[in-house]
């Protein structure tokens, strides 16, 4: 069932992005941002159980303040925001950038108050573009969240609570390893954007990163002479290694994925423009596929 049809006239304003939250049992709820600045959760049949506030202009950590929340996860229990961010030094009377910083940060939605800040990193971060394309290249299990790099290389990296910067994994799939990440021009119109995505269509890269099952599924890419192919590789963070990689069966030039508590769904897509993509096959597997800790393929 589609998300907006199945929100319908309940939301006030249009769907900024998706996400399904990890729950550690193979459950994974919808939760949907809306524009109206809300959280809205959907359990397993789509219909909404849970609106939450999501005013992130009273975000404080002095003397930074919240400019835009890029890519971002829930943790596993709801309550708390990790994600990627712009952040402002409200003290810089001449509002210019020289005192931005890029972070990561995590606020809880319960008490938004105040944000705590990891990485920090002078603005504009090699990281920002990535971050900024619309791809989920975070997500979490429990309270601690996982990164797909693509600044200094291509990389799988881990951020726990109690640590102020980055860990790196050795988990990460074998046809990445070696390859340099691709160069994604900054964007700031709409017509830069569509430039930058042409490049992350044509590249050979991660392209979406999920937790489900205290397992995280990484999506990827590769690209010979215009020939795109698609792989999932699962990956168990708790021993830092790749359980297996396999192929997707398919070219399209877009793949999503839809981890469900019953079914995943792989959504194959062509880019129309810029914003606009549409889908021409859907692919329906049973979760309890996915949870094996040893597969060939996508489907028996």
């Amino acid at each position: 069932m589609d998300v907006r049809a199945a929100i319908g006239d309940y939301i006030a304003g249009s769907v900024v992005r998706i996400r399904s939250q990890n729950a550690g049992n193979g459950r994974s709820p919808i939760v949907v941002e809306l524009n109206s600045r809300k959280l809205l959760y959907l359990d397993s049949s789509m219909m909404p159980r849970r609106e939450v506030d999501f005013a992130l202009d009273r975000l404080t950590n002095f003397p930074y303040r919240l400019a835009l929340l890029l890519d971002w996860t829930l943790t596993s229990d709801g309550r708390r925001v990790i994600g990627y961010a712009d952040l402002y030094n409200e003290l810089d009377i001449e509002i210019s950038f020289h005192n931005w910083r890029n972070g990561f940060i995590e606020f809880d939605l319960e008490d938004p108050g105040s944000f705590s800040i990891y990485n920090e990193r002078l603005f504009p971060d090699d990281m920002r573009v990535a971050m900024n394309v619309g791809l989920p290249l975070i997500a979490s299990i429990g309270r601690t969240a996982y990164i797909v790099r693509l600044d200094r290389g291509m990389g799988l990296w881990m951020l726990n609570p109690h640590d102020k910067e980055l860990q790196y994994m050795e988990a990460f799939p074998q046809h990445l390893l070696g390859q340099d990440a691709p160069m994604l021009p900054s964007f700031q119109t709409l017509e830069q954007f569509s430039r930058t995505m042409k490049v992350v269509d044509q590249a050979t890269m991660p392209t979406g990163l999920w937790a489900w099952d205290n397992a995280l599924f990484l999506l990827s890419r590769t690209n010979k002479k215009g020939q795109p192919r698609w792989y999932l590789s699962k990956i168990d963070p708790n021993i830092d290694k790749v359980l297996w990689t396999i192929p997707l069966p398919g070219a399209a030039q877009h793949i999503t994925v839809i981890p469900g508590p019953h079914e995943w769904a792989f959504l194959e897509k062509t880019r129309i423009a810029p914003f606009n993509e549409t889908t021409h096959h859907i692919r329906f597997v049973k979760s309890a596929h996915m949870q094996s800790v040893s597969l060939k393929s996508l489907c028996n």
